[in-house]
């Protein structure tokens, strides 16, 4: 106690393991939660911190990208996979025709069936066209609610920001 420590100040010393003058420093020098009766906050109020809810609906709307993404992608990817296998099959049936005209083994209802699985295919390609098409419009039509979703945030936040301000301007 011969450094000038009250008798009061010696037991945080003690609890303390640090030098006199660092526990010294922190008595002079109260955090605000240490200062009993003040009854006073600071000059500004304390800040809020960002908008929980808001949060939740920016990553909730990513997710959501995300997952129509990788949908459109998979479905992408499988009918690719689903045409090139048509175009292999319809190849190996142009050919294996090809062969049988060569060698005159072309009995005629193999090419009736012939001709009744191109018509087939080519359904099939309009049907997977309409598809494609149909889903190209709500490809669209996700990036138009995407786009009005970032505006309205946007808007938003351009509208706390000028809150914000008044209220600074207030103070």
């Amino acid at each position: 106690q011969g450094r000038g420590v009250l008798p009061a100040q010696s037991s945080v010393l003690e609890r303390s393991n640090t030098s006199g003058l660092h526990a010294k420093s922190i008595l002079q020098h109260p955090l605000p939660d240490r200062m009993a009766g003040s009854g006073r906050q600071g000059s500004f109020p304390p800040r809020p911190g960002p908008d929980d809810d808001e949060i939740w609906k920016q990553r909730r709307r990513q997710q959501t990208e995300i997952s129509a993404s990788v949908e459109r992608a998979r479905k992408r990817r499988e009918e690719e996979e689903r045409r090139m296998e048509e175009q292999r099959k319809a190849a190996c049936a142009e050919k294996l025709k090809r062969l049988n005209e060569k060698f005159g083994c072309v009995p005629k209802p193999a090419r009736e069936d012939s001709l009744k699985e191109k018509e087939k295919i080519r359904e099939n390609d309009i049907e997977r066209e309409k598809e494609t098409t149909i889903e190209k419009e709500k490809e669209k039509l996700i990036d138009v609610e995407i786009k009005e979703n970032q505006e309205n945030d946007k808007e938003i936040e351009e509208e706390k920001e000028r809150e914000e301000k008044e209220e600074v301007e207030e103070i």
